[in-house]
């Protein structure tokens, strides 16, 4: 058996085509628009041609992973791996996580489930840092710890230019979806272990942006601090999102690194008008 395997699903965005390539496995999570339905593996449709179709649908939702697919990893997993690592979208976001770890059971200790707020490539990217560590020999015990303290190091936003999708879904009611509405406020929400609360209200983009990436900085104790942290971003591929994330960036010297279009669950969940910007360690300069 191989010591360490790694599990993942689709909700960072990355095909599994690219999973498989770096010798992970994958859970794909479901998704529907306008009746159709997908399976969010990176096969069917690309990020890019989902938010073009959410851009313009007018129903869209989102399902947990066939128990089947579900059962069909584990079993496999079960047979190549002494241990497997297993990172799934946050338990405070969807319930995939617990149905896997109520299928894992059937396992006994072998699959190690660390719950978690990961978004964009994050999860790919610890995965393949841990991978590298246990072949220097660094025990299940100390990956697994490794993966909290990476996690609790790390924050995202998002931010919701357009809220018809968070309306439509059920996600704002009452006087809040009235007042957002009719200000054209854009909402700051705040990602963490917790699940997603209200972070702010900014007018404008440029000052959600310049909002956001303060109080990210403020997490991480200060700009002082900033040289061991670097920023990930995640969009629905509207150029003037991405733009004015830049631009932000660009104060403190930062770019955006990688183009990332969001997972399906995102974008149905956020709509096209959204964009994800957190910040989380740079693996290297962490003690391990």
């Amino acid at each position: 058996m191989k010591k360490i395997g790694i599990l993942l699903d689709s909700f960072g965005g990355i095909s599994e085509k690219e999973i498989k390539a770096n010798g992970f496995e994958m859970i794909p999570l479901q998704f529907s628009i306008d009746g159709k339905d997908y399976i969010d593996n990176g096969s069917e449709l690309s990020n890019k041609e989902i938010s073009e179709l959410v851009k313009t649908s007018e129903e869209t939702k989102t399902s947990l992973p066939s128990l089947a697919t579900i059962e069909e990893r584990l079993e496999q997993m079960s047979k190549e791996y002494e241990n497997v690592i297993v990172l799934l979208t946050s338990s405070a976001l969807s319930s995939t996580f617990q149905t896997v770890m109520v299928e894992s059971k059937k396992y006994g200790d072998k699959f190690k489930l660390v719950d978690n707020h990961f978004f964009a490539d994050q999860a790919l990217e610890i995965s393949k840092f841990l991978v590298k560590k246990a072949a220097e020999g660094k025990t299940i015990d100390e990956l697994i710890k490794f993966v909290k303290q990476v996690n609790e190091k790390s924050l995202n936003y998002l931010i919701v230019k357009d809220l018809t999708s968070l309306i439509r879904g059920g996600r704002l009611t009452g006087m809040k979806k009235i007042l957002l509405n009719s200000f054209k406020l854009i909402p700051l929400l705040k990602v963490s272990q917790e699940g997603i609360s209200f972070g702010g209200l900014k007018r404008t983009l440029k000052g959600s942006y310049e909002k956001v990436i303060e109080k990210l900085i403020e997490f991480i104790g200060g700009l002082s601090y900033l040289e061991n942290y670097e920023f990930k971003f995640s969009y629905a591929g509207d150029l003037e999102m991405f733009n004015e994330a830049q631009k932000a960036l660009n104060e403190y010297k930062a770019k955006i690194e990688k183009d990332q279009i969001s997972s399906a669950t995102v974008l149905i969940h956020t709509g096209f008008k959204c964009a994800s910007i957190g910040i989380w360690p740079k693996l290297s300069k962490l003690k391990f």
